[in-house]
C-alpha cells in the first residue's frame, strides 16, 4: 500500500519493476496492479484481504472471457475476489452465497 505520484492511495501487486521492490520508498508498479483504496479502509486490511484472492486468481490466469465461481461471495475474500474477477476481464463472475448451491437458472443469468 502507498500513495500514487498525484497523491491517491492505492494498493499494488508484488510485480513492482527492478530493480525496486514494494518495501522502496519508492517504486515502480505496473498500471494494471494498482487500485485504488477509500481512505477508510486501513492498511493492514488491504494486505490480508487483497494478498488473500489476489495470489489464487493470479495462480489459475484469471483472464478477460474467463469464468469465476466464488464460494462465500458476502464475506470480505469473496467480495474482493468478485470486483478482481471483473477488473481481470472475467466474462461470468457466480456467487455460492451461504452455501445455496449454484443452479443451472444462475449459470444462465449472470
Amino acid at each position: 500500500m502507498g500513495r500514487a505520484e498525484d497523491g491517491r492511495r492505492v494498493y499494488f501487486g508484488e510485480r513492482s519493476v527492478a530493480p525496486y521492490g514494494a518495501l522502496a520508498e519508492r517504486t515502480l508498479v505496473p498500471r494494471e496492479e494498482v487500485w485504488d483504496v477509500p481512505d477508510d479502509v486501513t492498511a493492514i486490511a488491504m494486505g490480508i484481504a487483497g494478498t488473500g484472492i489476489l495470489v489464487p486468481l493470479e495462480a489459475a490466469r484469471l483472464g478477460p472471457g474467463d469464468r469465476l465461481l466464488v464460494l462465500g461471495g458476502t464475506g470480505t475474500l469473496g467480495q474482493l475476489g468478485l470486483q478482481l474477477g471483473r477488473h481481470l476481464g472475467a466474462r461470468k463472475v457466480l456467487v455460492d452465497v451461504a452455501g445455496a448451491p449454484v443452479t443451472r437458472r444462475d449459470r444462465q443469468r449472470s
